[in-house]
């Protein structure tokens, strides 16, 4: 009976051993699944937002191109003569189509009596432009780049996003960008087709889509929208929120606002994100495997961000290799900090400063000539007020000493408002070869043009001098028809030979008039004969 009861007991203790165990190890099953799974989610997160914020980024480089290219437009407009603004702006247009493609923008300049248009259209005479949006935006913001929202046009009747400045001069220069024109280098990889991305102007209005979700445009639009007002009410800011899409899947949302309000929004499938951890929940008894394996699946993501680090290092180092020296300007406390220099400028000052020593150094190695015109440029006082005008870049080019040689360098001042710093970038690029190619397409330039105005002087000089030296024989020659016409027992056909001749002569001498008169008219010196005349006779003569 007492080795029952043992054996019983032992039974029992291992049991409770055993379901002690079971109960560790599905407690540190589940603990371990979730937070991997909340490691997962984070990482999702983490990579939904950069790739977000990657496509926001390059939608926003992109309006940046078109805000340059529109700037230049407008320097056009204000630059020409009233009377060249067509021929011009149009040359700007088409030079804009061949560098963007053909129809990627639709260019236009609005004036209060005309319309000059690439593409024109029967519309454009009775079309009130003063009434739309956009035209109003920049009346409103002269000399200001604005940007609009999608909007059905009122010529093609679909979706059109306008981008437009007005001109000191008054017109009003604009871009129609057709949201089906919107392209994005950046692709998603072949193994996240499930991955869908978005992209809404401020108004929530669906402007471009990359996704795998197979239904119509309206229902993708109605879907989009309904996402787009959740965002704005924060109610997927967190990593763990999802929705659920027309499929009946769950999916993370992750999103980047544009400082124009445009958003970018991608959602990824939580059975992506979690894939890795189907089999954890029936293999739990495999805690240290799956676990391995959960380190491996954390340690591989962990590795490919860094790789995708490491390879946006390389590309900021690839831009950083093209200046020789880069610094930072705090231009609020009036201080340096040195990122990359020349080793004879880094022997000359410490890593961090005042400011006046980086002014002192540098103008220690520019020519004389450059030294004042650096000075205007690059004091604090006209960086901050570059900066309150919201100029991004300036600068200019200057020879200055580098090792034994003077060389031309392009310094550029680049500050990013986005950053909502008081710091600009200072930046040193050499550019002695294409200094000197400018410079000799300029001397190439300036002879070709001497060349020809000393042709064009010539050639009028010669004109001249032939027109006179042939007008002397034909008065003498249309002198004498006349003196001889006077003339005593001259035959009648004689004289009709004579008038013949003075009329041919005087037809002669009109030519060659007209000729000296085409010279005066290249000099710029015009004389009108205001005189009667007889045209019935004119024309029998």
């Amino acid at each position: 009976m007492k080795t029952v009861l043992k054996n019983i007991s032992y039974v029992v203790t291992n049991a409770k051993f055993s379901i002690s165990i079971f109960i560790v190890m599905l407690l540190f099953s589940f603990g371990g699944y979730q937070l991997m799974k909340i490691n997962l989610l984070k990482n999702a997160q983490n990579f939904g937002d950069n790739l977000a914020r990657t496509y926001s980024l390059e939608q926003q480089s992109n309006f940046q191109f078109y805000s340059v290219l529109l700037s230049f437009g407008v320097s056009i407009v204000d630059n020409s003569e009233p009377e060249e603004v067509e021929e011009k702006i149009m040359y700007f247009f088409r030079q804009v189509e061949n560098l963007l493609g053909d129809k990627t923008i639709d260019p236009y300049l609005v004036t209060k009596n005309d319309v000059v248009a690439l593409n024109p259209w029967d519309g454009d005479d009775s079309y009130d432009f003063s009434s739309a949006v956009w035209y109003k935006q920049a009346e409103a913001h002269p000399g200001e780049v604005i940007f609009t929202d999608a909007y059905v046009d009122a010529i093609y009747h679909k979706p059109v996003i306008t981008i437009a400045q007005k001109c000191a001069s008054g017109p009003v220069l604009a871009f129609d960008i057709f949201p089906e024109n919107i392209r994005f280098s950046s692709v998603l990889p072949d193994k996240d087709k499930n991955i869908s991305f978005f992209l809404c102007d401020k108004q929530g209005t669906l402007l471009y889509s990359q996704t795998a979700l197979s239904y119509s445009d309206a229902v993708v639009r109605s879907y989009v929208k309904d996402l787009f007002q959740r965002i704005k009410k924060n109610e997927l800011a967190g990593y763990s929120t999802s929705i659920v899409d027309m499929d009946g899947h769950r999916r993370g949302v992750y999103y980047y606002e544009m400082p124009n309000g445009w958003t970018s929004v991608l959602t990824i499938p939580f059975r992506v994100i979690l894939r890795d951890l189907n089999s954890f929940v029936w293999l739990f008894w495999s805690l240290v495997l799956l676990l391995v394996v959960g380190m491996a699946i954390l340690t591989w993501r962990n590795i490919c961000n860094q790789r995708r680090i490491d390879r946006t290092n390389e590309a900021v180092q690839v831009l950083g290799n093209r200046y020789y020296a880069i610094f930072r300007v705090d231009y609020g406390q009036e201080r340096y900090e040195i990122i990359k220099c020349s080793d004879s400028t880094g022997s000359r000052l410490a890593r961090t400063g005042p400011y006046a020593d980086l002014l002192r150094v540098i103008c220690e190695d520019l020519q004389d000539d450059y030294i004042q015109e650096y000075l205007d440029k690059f004091t604090l006082s006209n960086i901050r007020t570059l900066v309150t005008q919201h100029v991004r870049e300036f600068g200019g080019d200057f020879r200055q000493r580098i090792g034994n040689a003077c060389r031309w360098v392009s310094v550029r001042a680049l500050h990013d408002e986005s950053l909502d710093s008081r710091e600009v970038i200072l930046c040193f690029r050499e550019i002695e070869r294409e200094k000197q190619k400018q410079l000799e397409e300029h001397t190439l330039l300036v002879n070709s043009l001497n060349k020809a105005v000393q042709s064009d002087k010539a050639r009028q000089i010669f004109f001249s001098n032939i027109s006179h030296e042939m007008r002397t024989p034909l008065n003498a020659v249309i002198n004498l028809t006349k003196a001889t016409k006077k003339e005593e027992h001259v035959p009648p056909r004689v004289t009709d030979y004579l008038n013949k001749i003075e009329n041919s002569g005087a037809h002669l001498l009109q030519l060659v008039n007209d000729i000296l008169e085409m010279s005066r008219l290249a000099q710029g010196k015009a004389e009108l004969n205001l005189q009667r005349m007889d045209l019935r006779d004119y024309l029998e003569e």
